[in-house]
């Protein structure tokens, strides 16, 4: 079974520790933002996906593959599809880890902060309110947001040499494009870093569309 994630009203300001979607990541000020840095470009933030806080994401996975404590967050180079750029160097696709970051650290609520921010403070753009999650059971197969499970884009699924049980990666996080999402995201890592806990080493697959 994979864990579903069902994304709730939008919130200005969700609670300390809380697991949500966009907005902006409350991190343990030891971690470092995450940029994209290239040759050719000025390095420029990833875009906040989300953060999941691990004990509640952990009450339903069956496959304890996921750790039990502190948070995971999910950051990609999103910022055309999200709308806040006219130009992208990113097509639908695998995407490597330049393009790519998940964070994972057993830190505790009291130990987070609201000091990262997803966008210079020069600039007018901000990201979407946060849409606090709430978590079920949900078949490996079912289409939609859920973390684990199997990828519902063969496409996704092929790009990463098959996400099965027996396959050397393994699907982490999976959206399905949606009112402020301009595309399908899925996140994979290692299924050997997974079990170290090593989630930098994750990257993604941008699809269009889940059937």
């Amino acid at each position: 079974m994979a864990v579903g994630l069902k994304a709730g009203a939008a919130v200005q300001t969700p609670p300390m520790g809380a697991s949500y979607l966009w907005g902006l990541p409350q991190m343990p000020e030891f971690l470092e933002y995450p940029f994209f840095k290239s040759k050719t470009f000025e390095p420029y933030p990833l875009f906040f996906v989300g953060q999941v806080a691990c004990a509640e994401a952990a009450l339903f996975d069956r496959t304890g593959l996921l750790p039990d404590k502190g948070f995971l967050w999910f950051f990609a180079d999103l910022d055309y599809y999200m709308g806040y750029t006219e130009d992208t160097e990113r097509r639908p696709g695998r995407w490597d880890r330049k393009a790519v970051q998940v964070l994972y650290s057993h830190v505790s609520r009291e130990e987070l902060s609201h000091e990262f921010l997803t966008f210079p403070a020069e600039t007018d753009m901000m990201p979407p309110e946060a849409r606090l999650l709430s978590f079920g059971e949900v078949p490996d197969d079912a289409p939609g947001a859920k973390l684990l499970g199997v990828a519902s884009d063969p496409e996704a699924a092929a790009a990463f040499a098959g996400d099965g049980a027996d396959g050397p990666w393994q699907l982490l996080l999976q959206l399905p494009a949606d009112e402020d999402l301009d595309a399908g995201f899925c996140f994979f890592v290692e299924r050997a870093a997974l079990a170290d806990r090593k989630f930098r080493r994750a990257e993604g697959f941008l699809v269009k569309k889940f059937d």
